[in-house]
């Protein structure tokens, strides 16, 4: 900790960082003005594109598809959630009472999309008998555990990751995140 607050004379070293996971980084790195954090999200016009990648992994049920492929069925129910402006999945709250509403879209990161895929299969296998493809069931209890679980990652010393432009001040008035789902 010392030598990342400068009280050491290492000048010429440079340590270089990577993480899947920068919401759960320790304060002490995230406080400090030598790291730097950057989240590449997704932009919605890829989204599909990424997507197929992750469906196609997947051992889907045909019954899924309701008349479409079923990889373009779980690409759609995907995509949905993920841009869904209806419902926001939760709320940064300032001390004021003023409040910031967090959308899937703000969280909208390749990792995800894996997670909820890789979520699915788990669910496939974990059903008794040999029915073990991935169902639209499957794929849409992932898709709201994900969720869920992605909401309580957002805090209020990381909510700039999710929050493109944040004003400092404004997130350092933010008192406590709810998760809504």
């Amino acid at each position: 900790n010392e030598e990342l607050a400068g009280s050491s004379s290492n000048d010429n070293l440079i340590a270089v960082a990577d993480s899947n996971h920068p919401q759960s980084m320790d304060d002490a790195l995230l406080g400090h003005r030598f790291v730097r954090v950057n989240v590449g999200r997704i932009d919605p016009v890829d989204l599909p594109a990424i997507v197929d990648i992750h469906v196609k992994r997947l051992d889907l049920d045909e019954s899924l598809s309701n008349g479409t492929p079923a990889t373009e069925h779980a690409r759609h129910l995907i995509c949905e959630a993920l841009l869904a402006e209806e419902k926001p999945i939760c709320k940064a709250v300032q001390g004021t009472g003023k409040s910031l509403e967090l959308y899937a879209k703000d969280i909208l990161v390749p990792r995800v999309i894996a997670f909820i895929t890789s979520r699915a299969k788990r669910y496939s296998l974990s059903r008794k008998g040999n029915k073990k493809r991935v169902t639209e069931d499957d794929l849409r209890r992932a898709i709201r555990e994900e969720m869920r679980h992605q909401a309580s990652q957002v805090k209020p010393n990381n909510l700039h990751l999710f929050v493109d432009g944040l004003d400092p001040q404004d997130q350092a008035r933010v008192s406590h995140v709810e998760p809504l789902l």
